[in-house]
């Protein structure tokens, strides 16, 4: 599975892609080709990952991209697969990326491997709840890639590599949601602070957003009713506070969101302990929940 990204940065269609093919390999030159595939073969021998910063041909010419990928075994069968991550580095000025990459706090890029390894496991689970509905996957792997790709936006845009502007960043993945969503039967209604935010809480809010949003919008609305969905931020006194409401026909009875057994519940309790926060239920016409913890400088 390649999400669009990857067709727009190396402008091809996506209808004349071949799903076996490696279509990275196939805009490299030989040399670049020829150490991409040992990195693979690396890789794919010891089911490890590999990254590799180079030059893509396009057709409106070179573009610098950072390629990052993983090969593990599914939990279904021991089935073999892979998951990747490209940014396209060439819209942003050559130094700031090399200080990105070369900086002593991010020298071995672990916060790419580690965003790229939960949303694997993730997938992984998805694949294990929803094993007969494929597009259910493919849409939630799909918003969860594109997440994680506007941090690294919003990273490279940033003056210090490591605070980004929370707004920008949750308003384009709010735009990304509705449109892997399919949403049009839904309206939402967004009040978001300009802070700008540590980028280590930044992706876990937009991971949890994904997540509310996705159960709103699979549970919430039979037969597609229209319906409201409202997200809010705010800071008080260095305390984060995501509210996350809507309209809809409101949890069952048998939900603990605090003993969670269904995957979105478990993704997001998982998500907020990274950040060693809370949730709560919110009192409103659906399901309501807040989410608080605490910024640390």
């Amino acid at each position: 599975m390649w999400t669009e990204q990857i067709f727009n940065i190396l402008e091809i269609d996506s209808k004349s892609l071949n799903p076996e093919e490696n279509i990275i390999a196939k805009h490299l030159n030989e040399e670049e080709h020829k150490k991409l595939e040992q990195k693979e073969i690396e890789a794919y021998l010891t089911f490890s990952d590999f990254n590799l910063i180079t030059y893509v041909k396009t057709k409106s010419g070179l573009k610098r991209i950072y390629y990052y990928g993983k090969f593990f075994t599914s939990n279904v069968e021991g089935v073999e697969s892979f998951i990747g991550f490209v940014q396209d580095l060439s819209k942003y000025d050559p130094k700031i990326i090399d200080s990105y990459f070369e900086d002593e706090h991010l020298k071995d890029n672990n916060q790419i491997k580690n965003n790229l390894q939960l949303i694997l496991s993730l997938m992984q689970l998805d694949t294990r709840y929803n094993f007969n509905n494929s597009e259910e996957i493919i849409n939630s792997t799909n918003a969860r890639i594109r997440a994680m790709s506007y941090i690294h936006e919003q990273i490279y845009q940033s003056p210090d590599l490591i605070h980004i502007n929370l707004k920008k960043y949750l308003k384009k993945l709010l735009t990304s949601l509705i449109s892997v969503y399919d949403c049009d039967n839904i309206t939402f209604t967004v009040d978001l602070i300009e802070d700008e935010i540590n980028s280590k809480y930044a992706n876990p809010i937009g991971l949890i957003i994904n997540e509310l949003v996705f159960n709103s919008l699979k549970h919430a609305y039979p037969d597609n009713v229209k319906g409201n969905i409202n997200i809010n931020t705010e800071m008080k006194d260095n305390i984060f506070i995501l509210t996350c409401t809507d309209d809809g026909i409101g949890l069952p009875e048998e939900i603990n969101i605090n003993e969670p057994h269904t995957l979105g519940f478990i993704i997001i309790k998982n998500l907020i302990e990274q950040i060693d926060g809370t949730i709560t239920e919110k009192k409103c016409e659906g399901t309501g929940f807040e989410i608080k913890f605490k910024i640390k400088k």
